[in-house]
C-alpha cells in the first residue's frame, strides 16, 4: 500500500474482504466479469414454446403488447437442500429467493475466507428480497395457527432471520426493503453497524427472484418497462427498464480489523449515505433531484473526499427519459464540478436488466470488479445519447466501450448510485485497495486440504480447484493453505495433499480425481490410541529437519531442553544420550498433541514409556526429566545405583489424565502397580507379567492408533472402520512426513489446530473457489410452473368448485373395419344383447358367446360359473391357445334387463357379486392371454347415469363402469368404455353397433335419441360473500360420521371454528373416554396417535363447541337406531349431518390384480351399505344439510384404487337417487387429495385442513345441488388428460421412445429403463432406485411411462405391477423375467383339511428329534429393545391375535411310520411372559433364555417382556427355524405393530401348511423333474471345495463375523461395470470368490452353496414360515480365459442355479447317493452365499423406538457363510466363520482381497484370469 494511501485513511474505512453473486447469465463472478467487460447483453428472449411451459396464458403469449424477455438466473429452482439440513418437505416449502440468498452467503463467506462455526466474532446480516410471485394462494378465515409454519418457511421477510438461524449468526439481523435501492441500503445499515462495533464482520446484499421464471411482461406505455427487452440507459431511444433475477453479496469487515486477520481486502468503501425524497417530487413513484443529491453530497463529505477524485460512477441508469434526466442532474448539483468529459458513467442495468431489490448489489459489484481490474466496462445501447440530459453542461459522458484505468498517485476511486420506488436513495464511495506485497517465500512443504459433505461433491471440488490453479499459477502455497485450513468447513469426506508448489498441486489433484482410494477418507476416529516406541538416533536426520523447517516445533524444543540445559539446544542436536533421545521423543509427541491429537489412551515400549508417562499426565515433565537424567548417569558409568534410588524417591505418582500401559512385543500390561518400582524404569518388565496382561480390542471400530519411532518411522497409523483394517505407514521423512501425519489426523477427522502449525509462518487468505453445491429441484405448492410434461395448474380455492353435467360428442364417421376383429361376448340373454350378437356375427372375424352357468366350455357357447375366478382362467387359457384370441370384450351381464322399484341392499349385493366380482375375474385372467395387441373392453348399461331431466338412475350397476375406468389405467394394453343407453329407444342397437365399430370411444358415453353424450363438468364461479359467510348456527347439532377420521376430524374443527356449536362425532373404532383423556396422554405420550386426536378434541372444546363421541357402524342398523335415540334423547334438533365414513389405510389400496373379496366388502360396508342404513333410520328427519363425503376418486379413476372408486362412484349415484324420490336434499361432495401430516402431497398439491374447511362452509351456502366436484386442478384439463392418454396408447403408429438396444442382461435393463425415465420426467438425477411416485408420478403418468416400456422392451407389464414394485430396479427384474419366458408355477390352492400334513423339505432337514443332541440347535431368537410409552397388556393382545392368526405358532411335528409330518392345532396353551428387573437381571435372563424345543408340544415359540425402567423394555422371542425364516420375522412384527395400534388385518386364506401340501404335489409334476435332472448333472461334475484350516482346530471358539463395506463410489464402478458388462453384482462377487478359493484351494472345480428364498408367488409372501432354500453353483477357473468370457459363464452358473432353486437341493443330494453309494455321506457344500437386499427403515407410527439384535447365533453346519448384503449405494461383505478352523488375520485378509479384485475386474476386463491374479501379488 502506497503512502497517499495511507493518508488517505480516516479510520471510517470499511473493507470489502469477500463476495459473490448470481446473475443474469452469470453463474459465477469471473463470468459476471467477463459478460461485462465483452459488453455482452445478458436478456432472455423466450419462445411461446418456452413462456407456454411456465404457464404463461395464452392470451398474454400472443398480446402484441406482451414483451418475452428477462434477465433469466439460470436453474433458480435448483438447491442443495442437503447441504444446509434442510428437508425435503420445507426445501419445497422455502422461498425459492430464500434458498438462491442462502447459497450465495455462503460463497461469500467462502470468498472471504470463513464459516460461521470457525469464527468467534459476530456475524451480522443485512439484506432484502423482492416481492413474492411465488406463494401459494392465500385463503379467507384460514387458520392462522396451522398457516403461521409454512407463512415462516415462505415469507420473504423472514428470509435473513431463517439465514441467520442456519447459520449461526450472532450479530444484527435485519430486513430491508427500499424498493430498488434495497441492497444498497443494506450496505449502508451493514457499514454503520460495523462503525457502531454492533458485529465484527457484516454480510450485505439482496436477492430478487420473480414467477414464472421464464417469463415477459405487459409494455404499458409511460411505465416504467421497455417497449422491447432492451434496457437504454442515458440513450435517446430509452423506453424503460427490463426486469432480471438475481442475487449478491458482499462481506465487510473494519479495514483495521481486516488488515490486523490478514484478510484479503478486494477493495475499501469509503463512505456511504442514505436520504428519502420526503414529498419534493411530482409523485410518490418518481425520483427527486433534491432527495438523489443530498444522498451523493452527504456521502462524499463522509467519505472525506473530493468530488473531482470520483473516477466513475456506476448510475442506477432506469433506461426512463424521466429517471435518467433526473439522476445526472442530481448527481451533476451533488458533485459541483465543471462541465466536460470529466467522469464516465455507467449502467449494469444495460447488460442484465433491473435486479429491483438486487440491483443496487449489482452495481456495487460491478464497480468492485471494475476497480481489482482497473477497467471500465462499457455500458450498452447507447449510440445516440438522452439530448434532455445535455451531457454537454454536466461533468460526465456515458462510458460505451472498455476503458483501461491508468495508475495514479491516488487510489483508483468510484461511486455507486442507486434509488428506489417510494424515495429512499443511496450512494456509496469505494476505492481500490493495494493487499500488502507477498514475501517471495519458497516452500518447503504446505498442508492442502479439502473436504465436502459427499464423495461426489468432494470430486468435483478437486476438479473445481485444478481448473482454478490453471489459470492463478502464480498465488503463493503458504496463503492456498492457510485458507482452506482456517477458512473453510471441514466435513466427513476429505483428502489431503502434501505439496511445495502449484505444479505438484494440480498433479496430485489429478491423481485424486482418477479415483485414487488411498487419498479419500470418510471415517472418524471415535478414539485415539498413542503408541511410543523408544526414540531411535536413525530418526536424528528428520528431528532436525522439523526443528529448522517449522518455527513452532523449535521452540516446543528448545522450551522443553531449556527448562534444565541453561544452554543453546544446537549443540546438543547430534548428542546420542537418554536425556536427549527422550527431548527428541517428549518434543515431538507433545508437538503433536498441540497441533490437535488427543489420544483416549496411552502404550509405552522401552524409554518410549518415558514420553507416555509424560503425556499421560501420570508424571510431570520436571520430574521425569530428572528421572531420565539419573538413569542416563547410571547408563554412562557417571553415577551410582544409590544416587539413582535417591533420585527416583523423588518421583512423584498422580492419577493422570489418560490410561497408560505397556506395550511389549504386541502383548499389553497395566503397569499402574509397577511405577513406583525402581527397578521397573530400568528394565521395562512388569513384576506380574500373567496377571498384569490386559485384552486390547484391535478391532474395535472407529479406533485409530497411532504410533510413534516403531520400526525406524517417525509415525504411521492404524485403523479399524467399519469394512476393513486401514493401515497407513507415513514413508515420506523429514517435513513432508510429519505434514502427511497433520494430513491423516485431519483426514481422521481430528479436529487440528492450525495456528500452532502456522506459528510463526502464517499465511494470508485470498479468494478461492467456493463449495460445489449438488443441487436438485424443489418446487414449491402453488407455484405456476412445470413439475412434468402437460403439468395440469394447482388452482386457488375459489376455483376448486365444479358440478357433473354432458355435452353433445362432436360429430365422427364409423370405420367398420374394426367390426371386423375376434369378440368376446358375455351375453345375458336379453333382447339387446342377442340384437348385437346378430349384427357382429355379420361382419366380425369371430364371435365367441360365453353365458352363465355350469363350466362347459364346448359347443357354440362356452358357460362359466361367475362364482370361480379359475373358470375365468381356464376361459382365456383356452382361448389364448386358439388362433383368434379375443380383440374386443363385449360385457352384458350387469345389463339392467327390466325396470326395478326402489333398490334395495340385496339387490345391491348380487350386483356387486354377480357382474363386479365377474368383471374383475375377466380384467385379471386376461393377462393369460399372452398377447401385445390392446383389448378393448365395453360395458353397456341401463341408468346408470343421469343426462336428462327425466332420466332416472340405479346406483347399485354404477360401480361396474367405475371398475373399468381403473382397470384401463392398471393395465396398459386394455381400453375401456361404457355406454348407458335408454329403455323406450327401439333402434338403440344400430346405434350401439355403430360405436362398437370405432376405433377408439370416450371412456364413458350416453345415447339419448339421436344423439351421443359424453361427461364434461361446468366450473362455478363463487362469490367473496358466499365463501365468507358462515352457514352453521351457534349451537346448532351436527353430527359427523367418520368422525375420528382424518376428514371427519378435520371439518368438526372447522365448523368449530366457525361456530360454537354441538358436535356428535361417531366413529366404528374404540375411541377413550372423556375422563381418561389427560390420564391416556400421560401413558401413552404426545406422539401416539389417539393422544393427538385427544389434544385436537380438547382444542375444539377450548374454542366453546361441546363435543359427544360415539361408536357405532353406520352399517348396522341396531347401531344407527340406537344413535338417533341418544339424539332425541339429549338434543332439541340435529341441524346437519355430514358422512365422512370410508375404508382408508394401508390395506385400503389394492390393484385389481391384488384385490380380495375382503377388500371389497370393506369399501362398500360404510359407503353403500351405511347409506342404505343411514337413509332408512333418518327417513323424514328434516336437517339444513347432509353432505356424503364422497372422493374424485369416484371420477378419475387411479392405481390401486379400484374398491374406492367404485364405493365412492356409488355414493354419488345413491345421494342423486335418493334426491329423486326425497323432499330432504343430499350433497355429494367428491374432495381431491386431502391432505394432512401424513399425507404425501401429489404434484399439483391438494387440498390443506382449513381450505377444505373453507370450501365446505362455501358449499352450505350455495343453493342445493346433488353433487359438487372439489378440484385444486383444472377439472376438464385432467379429464383431457386422461383420455388423451387412452387415445395415444391406442393410436397406431405411434412412434416408442428409441434406446439403444443392448444385449438384455439385467443391469442393461436397468440403464435403459434410467434413460427412459430420464426422458420422460425431464429430471438426470435418476437412479436404479428412483420411485416413480416419488419424483412426482401420478396414475396419468404412469399409464404413459408403462405404455412407452412396453413398447421398448415389447413386453407386457401390468400397472399393478408397477405399481408395487415403483423402483427402476424392481421393474427391470419384471422385465427380465417376462423376457427370459419363465414358466408358470402350478395354482396355489387350500389344502385339504385333514388331522395331519406333510412337511415341507426345509422342514424335515430342520427336524431334529430330542434324541439328537446338538451344542447349538436351529433356534432364532431375538431381542428387540423399545424405548418410549410401550403398553405390555396391548402388545399382549396383538401377539394372542398372531397366534391365532397364523397357523405355523399352533404348529407341532411328529414321526409316524418314520416320516415326519405336522399337526395344526385350534388353540394352544401360549403365555406370554413379563418381569419387571433391573439391568442385570435382565442380562441373566437374556443369558438363559434359549432353550431347547420339544417339537411334539406346540407353541415351538416364546416371547418374554422384560420391564426395566417405565421407558425401556426388552421383547424376548425364540423360535425354532422350522417355523420361520427371516421374511416371516418381518411379517409377525408389522403385524403386531398394526394390531398393537388398533388397525385390522385382512384375514389369512393361505397357511404354511398349503405351501408343505403344494410343495408335496409339485415335486411329482414334469417342471419339478426337470430341475432335478439339471440339479443331478450338476452333482457329476461337484468337486467339494474346502479352504484349509488356519487355526488350531482344537481351540473352539464359535462362529465369528467379519465384514466389509464396498462404499459407494466402487458401488457405483461395480454399477456401471456390470451394465457395460451384461452382469449381476450377485454374479461379480461370486466371480471373486471363486477367484480367491482358487488362489487358496489351488481347484480349479469349486462349488459353493447359495441361500435363495423361495417366495415365488405372491401368496407366499404373507405367510410365516420356511421357505429357504439352497442351490449349488459350480465354476471352472482357466487360468487362460478371458476375464469377460470367465465372468460370462459365472453369471450363466448363476442364473441356471437360480431357475432350478425352487427344487430342494437336499433332495437332488439324496437322488445322488443312491447311483454314488461309494462317497462319504457329509455335508458336500462347506460355503454358503447369500445374496440379500437390505430394506430401508420405514416410519412405524408407534410412540417408542425400537430396535433389535440376535440373542443367540444359529448354529451352522457350513464353514463359512458369505452374506452379500446390498444397500443399492453401496454393500457389505460378511464372512461367518467357524472360529475353531479360521482365524480373524485369514479372513480379513480374504476380506481385503475382495475389494482389489473387484476393483481389477473394473480395471482389467480385456486380460487373462492368470494376468489378472499376478497384477495383484
Amino acid at each position: 500500500m502506497d503512502s497517499n494511501h495511507y493518508n488517505n485513511l480516516n479510520g471510517k474505512e470499511i473493507a470489502v474482504i469477500g463476495m459473490a453473486g448470481r446473475l443474469p447469465m452469470a453463474d459465477s463472478l469471473d463470468v459476471f466479469w467477463d459478460n461485462l467487460k465483452m459488453g455482452r447483453e445478458c436478456i432472455t428472449f423466450f419462445s411461446d414454446k418456452q413462456l407456454n411451459e411456465s404457464g404463461v396464458p395464452d392470451s398474454l403469449i400472443h398480446n402484441s403488447q406482451y414483451v418475452k424477455a428477462k434477465g433469466v438466473l439460470e436453474h433458480a429452482d435448483h438447491f442443495d437442500a442437503d447441504f444446509f439440513g434442510i428437508s425435503y418437505k420445507d426445501a419445497c416449502a422455502l422461498n425459492i429467493q430464500a434458498r438462491v440468498l442462502l447459497e450465495t452467503v455462503w460463497e461469500a463467506l467462502e470468498d472471504a475466507g470463513y464459516y460461521p462455526k470457525g469464527y468467534l466474532g459476530r456475524v451480522g446480516i443485512f439484506s432484502g428480497a423482492s416481492f413474492d410471485s411465488a406463494v401459494s394462494p392465500t385463503t379467507p378465515n384460514s387458520n392462522l395457527a396451522g398457516e403461521f409454519g409454512r407463512e415462516l418457511l415462505k415469507n420473504k421477510d423472514f428470509i435473513n432471520s431463517r439465514i441467520a438461524y442456519l447459520l449461526d449468526l450472532r450479530g444484527p439481523c435485519v430486513t430491508i426493503q427500499t424498493a430498488c435501492s434495497t441492497s444498497l441500503a443494506a450496505v449502508h445499515l451493514a457499514c454503520q453497524s460495523l462503525l457502531y462495533q454492533d458485529c465484527d464482520i457484516a454480510l450485505a446484499g439482496g436477492v430478487s427472484v420473480t414467477y414464472p421464471l421464464n417469463s415477459g411482461y405487459l409494455y404499458q406505455k409511460g411505465s416504467f418497462l421497455s417497449s422491447d427487452g432492451h434496457c437504454r440507459a442515458f440513450s435517446e431511444e430509452a423506453s424503460g427498464t427490463i426486469g432480471g433475477n438475481g442475487a449478491g453479496v458482499v462481506v465487510l469487515k473494519r479495514l483495521t480489523d481486516a488488515v490486523k486477520d490478514h484478510d484479503y481486502i478486494h477493495a475499501i468503501i469509503k463512505g456511504t449515505a442514505m436520504t428519502n425524497d420526503g414529498a419534493d417530487k411530482i409523485g410518490y413513484t418518481a425520483p427527486s433531484l433534491k432527495g438523489i443529491a443530498r444522498a451523493a453530497s452527504n456521502a462524499l463529505k463522509r467519505a472525506e473526499v473530493t468530488s473531482d477524485t470520483i473516477d466513475f460512477v456506476e448510475m442506477h441508469g432506469s433506461g426512463t427519459k424521466l429517471g435518467d434526466t433526473i439522476e445526472v442532474a442530481a448527481l451533476t448539483e451533488a458533485y459541483g464540478l465543471p462541465s466536460g468529459n470529466l467522469c464516465p458513467i455507467g449502467s449494469v442495468k444495460t447488460n442484465i436488466g433491473h435486479l429491483d431489490t438486487a440491483a443496487g448489489i449489482a452495481g456495487l459489484i460491478k464497480v468492485i470488479l471494475a476497480i481489482k481490474n482497473r477497467q471500465l466496462p462499457p455500458s450498452l445501447n447507447c449510440e445516440n445519447p438522452n439530448t434532455s440530459i445535455h451531457f454537454e453542461n454536466t461533468p460526465f459522458f456515458v462510458n460505451t466501450q472498455l476503458i483501461s484505468v491508468p495508475e495514479k498517485n491516488r487510489p483508483f476511486r468510484a461511486a455507486v448510485n442507486s434509488f428506489g420506488m417510494g424515495g429512499s436513495n443511496v450512494h456509496a464511495i469505494v476505492e481500490s485497495y493495494e493487499n500488502a506485497p507477498v514475501p517471495s517465500r519458497v516452500s518447503n512443504g504446505e498442508v492442502i486440504i479439502l473436504s465436502a459433505k459427499t464423495h461426489t461433491a468432494l470430486t468435483e471440488y478437486i476438479k473445481k480447484f485444478d481448473r482454478f490453479f490453471a489459470q492463478h499459477a502464480d498465488l503463493c502455497l503458504r496463503d492456498i493453505a492457510y485458507t482452506l485450513q482456517a477458512g473453510r468447513m471441514p466435513f466427513d469426506n476429505r483428502v489431503f495433499l502434501v505439496c511445495k508448489n502449484i505444479p505438484d498441486v494440480r498433479r496430485q489433484l489429478l491423481k485424486a480425481s482418477n479415483y485414487k482410494e488411498e487419498m479419500y477418507f470418510n471415517n472418524k476416529a471415535e478414539e485415539v490410541a498413542l503408541f511410543l516406541y523408544p526414540f531411535e538416533m536413525d530418526l536424528l536426520d528428520q528431528i532436525q529437519e522439523l526443528y529448522h523447517g517449522i518455527p513452532a516445533f523449535k521452540e516446543t524444543l528448545k522450551s522443553n531442553f531449556n527448562l534444565f540445559q541453561r544452554t543453546e539446544v544446537d549443540p546438543f542436536l547430534s548428542q546420542d544420550s537418554l536425556f536427549m533421545r527422550f527431548i527428541y521423543s517428549y518434543s515431538f509427541s507433545k508437538f503433536l498433541l498441540d497441533c490437535g491429537l488427543a489420544p483416549n489412551i496411552v502404550f509405552g515400549c522401552g524409554e518410549g514409556l518415558y514420553t507416555a508417562a509424560c503425556l499421560s499426565g501420570i508424571v510431570s515433565l520436571k520430574d521425569m526429566v530428572i528421572l531420565v537424567k539419573s538413569l542416563d548417569a547410571l547408563q554412562k558409568g557417571e553415577s551410582t545405583y544409590h544416587e539413582y534410588l535417591h533420585s527416583f524417591q523423588s518421583l512423584s505418582i498422580s492419577s493422570g489424565v489418560r490410561p497408560i500401559y505397556m506395550v511389549q512385543e504386541d502383548i499389553f500390561y497395566d503397569i499402574q502397580s509397577d511405577l513406583l518400582n525402581a527397578d521397573f524404569w530400568i528394565r521395562f518388565m512388569p513384576s506380574s507379567s500373567g496377571d498384569q496382561r490386559v485384552w486390547y480390542d484391535w478391532s474395535k471400530s472407529g479406533r485409530l492408533s497411532v504410533k510413534l519411532f516403531a520400526k525406524k518411522q517417525m509415525i504411521d497409523f492404524h485403523c479399524k472402520s467399519e469394512d476393513m483394517w486401514w493401515k497407513k505407514e507415513i514413508h515420506k521423512k523429514g517435513l513432508e512426513g510429519f505434514y502427511n501425519a497433520v494430513g491423516t489426523l485431519w483426514g481422521f477427522q481430528i479436529p487440528i489446530c492450525w495456528e500452532a502449525l502456522q506459528q510463526g509462518r502464517k499465511g494470508r487468505k485470498i479468494p478461492l473457489p467456493t463449495y460445489p453445491f449438488e443441487k436438485k429441484i424443489y418446487r414449491s405448492k402453488g407455484v405456476s410452473h412445470p413439475v412434468l410434461k402437460d403439468e395440469i395448474k394447482y388452482m386457488p380455492p375459489s376455483e376448486w368448485f365444479y358440478i357433473p353435467s354432458w355435452k353433445r360428442e362432436e360429430s365422427h364417421g364409423e370405420n367398420n373395419s374394426h367390426w371386423n376383429q375376434n369378440w368376446l361376448v358375455f351375453d345375458d340373454e336379453s333382447d339387446i344383447s342377442s340384437d348385437l350378437i346378430h349384427r357382429l356375427k355379420g361382419c366380425a372375424a369371430s364371435v365367441t358367446i360365453v353365458r352363465k352357468g355350469d363350466s362347459f366350455l364346448t359347443g357354440d357357447i362356452l358357460h362359466i360359473n361367475p362364482d370361480l375366478e379359475s373358470s375365468f382362467l381356464e376361459l382365456f387359457q383356452r382361448l389364448g391357445d386358439t388362433q383368434n384370441p379375443p380383440q374386443r370384450i363385449l360385457y352384458l351381464w350387469g345389463f339392467l334387463k327390466e325396470k326395478q322399484t326402489q333398490p334395495t341392499p340385496e339387490q345391491f349385493e348380487f350386483v356387486q357379486k354377480d357382474c363386479f366380482q365377474s368383471l374383475i375375474y375377466i380384467v385379471r385372467t386376461l393377462s393369460v392371454l399372452k398377447t401385445r395387441q390392446h383389448i378393448k373392453l365395453i360395458t353397456i348399461g341401463r341408468e346408470t347415469t343421469v343426462v336428462l331431466d327425466d332420466d332416472i338412475i340405479r346406483s347399485p350397476y354404477v360401480i361396474m363402469p367405475a371398475l373399468g375406468k381403473v382397470a384401463a389405467q392398471e393395465y396398459p394394453h386394455l381400453q375401456y368404455s361404457h355406454i348407458d343407453i335408454p329403455w323406450t329407444d327401439k333402434k338403440v342397437g344400430e346405434k350401439l353397433f355403430g360405436i362398437l365399430g370405432r376405433d377408439i370411444t370416450p371412456e364413458k358415453m350416453a345415447i339419448r335419441g339421436n344423439t351421443i353424450w359424453v361427461p364434461t363438468f361446468d366450473h362455478l364461479k363463487i362469490k367473496d360473500a358466499v365463501i365468507q359467510t358462515s352457514a352453521l348456527k351457534k349451537d346448532g347439532v351436527y353430527l359427523v360420521f367418520g368422525g375420528m377420521g382424518n376428514i371427519g376430524l378435520a371439518l368438526a374443527e372447522q365448523f368449530a371454528q366457525r361456530s360454537n356449536c354441538k358436535l356428535i362425532l361417531v366413529s366404528r373404532s374404540y375411541f377413550p373416554k372423556r375422563e381418561r383423556w389427560e390420564k391416556w396422554i400421560q401413558n401413552n405420550g404426545k406422539q401416539d396417535r389417539i393422544s393427538q386426536k385427544i389434544m385436537r378434541l380438547m382444542s375444539i372444546e377450548r374454542l366453546g363447541s361441546k363435543i359427544a363421541l360415539f361408536r357405532a357402524d353406520i352399517s348396522n342398523q341396531a347401531h344407527m337406531e340406537k344413535l338417533l335415540c341418544f339424539i332425541r334423547s339429549n338434543y332439541a334438533q340435529l341441524n346437519g349431518i355430514i358422512d365422512a365414513a370410508g375404508f382408508v389405510g394401508e390395506s385400503a389400496k389394492q390393484t385389481i390384480e391384488e384385490i380380495t373379496s375382503l377388500n371389497i366388502v370393506q369399501h362398500f360396508q360404510a359407503k353403500a351399505k351405511g347409506l342404505f342404513v343411514l337413509e332408512q333410520v333418518f327417513d323424514g328427519i328434516e336437517v339444513d344439510f347432509c353432505l356424503c363425503i364422497s372422493s374424485m376418486a369416484a371420477v378419475l379413476g387411479g392405481i390401486g384404487l379400484g374398491g374406492y372408486t367404485a364405493a365412492n362412484a356409488f355414493m354419488d349415484a345413491f345421494v342423486q337417487e335418493h334426491n329423486q324420490k326425497s323432499k330432504y336434499q343430499w350433497t355429494s361432495v367428491n374432495l381431491d387429495t386431502w391432505l394432512t401430516d401424513q399425507t404425501t402431497q401429489p404434484f399439483y398439491g391438494g387440498i390443506p385442513a382449513e381450505e377444505g374447511g373453507n370450501a365446505i362452509n362455501t358449499i352450505l351456502n350455495m343453493p342445493q345441488v346433488h353433487q359438487i366436484l372439489l378440484s385444486v386442478t383444472q377439472l376438464n384439463k385432467r379429464m383431457e388428460k386422461i383420455e388423451s392418454v387412452f387415445q395415444d396408447r391406442e393410436a397406431t403408429g405411434k412412434t416408442p421412445l428409441i434406446v439403444s438396444r443392448v444385449p438384455l442382461a439385467e443391469n442393461s435393463i436397468e440403464s435403459r429403463l434410467i434413460a427412459i425415465w430420464k426422458d420422460f420426467f425431464e429430471i438426470e438425477d435418476i437412479t436404479s432406485e428412483s420411485d416413480f411416485f416419488k419424483l412426482g408420478g401420478d396414475s396419468l403418468k404412469l399409464i404413459e411411462l408403462l405404455t412407452i416400456i412396453n413398447q421398448e422392451f415389447q413386453v407386457g407389464l401390468n400397472i399393478s405391477d408397477f405399481f408395487s414394485k415403483k423402483t427402476i430396479h424392481n421393474i427391470g427384474q419384471l422385465i427380465t423375467k417376462e423376457m427370459n419366458g419363465t414358466d408358470r408355477l402350478p395354482e396355489f390352492h387350500l389344502a385339504p383339511k385333514q388331522k395331519f400334513y406333510p412337511v415341507s423339505c426345509i422342514q424335515r432337514m430342520l427336524y431334529l428329534p430330542e434324541s439328537v443332541t446338538y451344542t447349538h440347535r436351529p433356534n432364532l431368537a431375538n431381542q428387540i429393545t423399545i424405548e418410549g410409552t410401550f403398553c405390555v397388556e396391548q402388545f399382549e393382545r396383538a401377539l394372542n391375535q398372531i397366534v391365532q392368526r397364523h397357523e405355523a405358532f399352533r404348529t407341532s411335528f411328529h414321526q409316524i411310520n418314520g416320516e415326519v409330518v405336522q399337526q395344526i392345532h385350534g388353540n394352544v396353551d401360549f403365555h406370554m411372559g413379563y418381569q419387571k428387573c433391573d439391568e442385570n437381571t435382565a442380562q441373566t435372563i437374556i443369558h438363559n433364555f434359549v432353550q431347547p424345543f420339544q417339537l411334539e408340544n406346540a407353541p415351538l415359540f416364546r416371547v418374554t417382556v422384560l420391564e426395566i425402567t417405565e421407558e425401556k423394555f426388552y421383547i424376548l422371542m425364540d423360535m425354532h427355524h422350522i417355523l420361520y425364516d427371516e421374511k416371516s420375522l418381518d411379517i409377525i412384527f408389522s403385524e403386531i405393530w398394526k394390531l398393537y395400534r388398533g388397525e385390522t388385518l385382512e384375514v389369512m386364506k393361505y397357511h404354511y401348511k398349503d405351501y408343505a401340501v403344494w410343495q408335496h404335489d409339485w415335486l411329482k409334476g414334469k417342471q419339478a423333474q426337470q430341475m432335478k435332472r439339471v440339479g443331478l448333472r450338476k452333482m457329476e461334475h461337484f468337486n467339494r471345495t474346502v479352504l484349509e484350516a488356519h487355526r488350531d482346530q482344537s481351540c473352539f471358539d464359535g462362529f465369528r463375523v467379519g465384514k466389509m463395506i464396498v462404499h459407494p463410489d466402487l458401488y457405483r464402478q461395480i454399477d456401471d461395470f456390470c451394465s457395460r458388462m451384461h452382469l449381476t453384482k450377485t454374479g461379480l462377487i461370486l466371480s471373486a470368490l471363486f477367484l480367491i478359493l482358487f488362489e487358496e484351494t489351488g481347484q480349479s472345480n469349486l462349488s459353493v452353496g447359495m441361500r435363495v428364498s423361495n417366495r415365488y408367488q405372491k401368496e407366499w409372501n404373507s405367510i410365516v414360515g420356511c421357505f429357504l432354500e439352497k442351490s449349488m453353483i459350480c465354476g471352472t477357473i482357466n487360468p487362460e480365459c478371458l476375464l469377460k468370457d470367465y465372468l460370462t459363464e459365472m453369471q450363466r452358473n448363476l442364473m441356471e442355479a437360480m431357475d432350478c432353486a425352487l427344487f430342494p437341493f437336499a433332495l437332488v443330494e439324496e437322488e445322488w447317493m443312491k447311483t454314488n453309494t461309494n462317497q462319504e455321506n457329509t455335508e458336500r457344500i462347506r460355503i454358503m452365499v447369500n445374496y440379500m437386499v437390505a430394506q430401508g427403515e420405514k416410519e412405524s407410527g408407534l410412540p417408542f423406538i425400537m430396535h433389535s439384535k440376535s440373542i443367540k447365533k444359529i448354529w451352522s453346519k457350513y464353514e463359512i457363510n458369505f452374506q452379500i448384503i446390498d444397500f443399492l449405494n453401496r454393500m457389505e461383505l460378511r464372512f461367518k466363520y467357524d472360529a475353531s478352523l479360521y482365524s480373524e488375520r485369514y479372513i480379513s485378509s480374504i476380506l481385503s482381497r475382495f475389494l482389489k479384485i473387484l476393483q481389477r475386474f473394473i480395471e482389467s476386463e480385456n486380460c487373462s484370469i492368470k494376468n489378472l491374479l499376478e497384477s495383484g501379488e
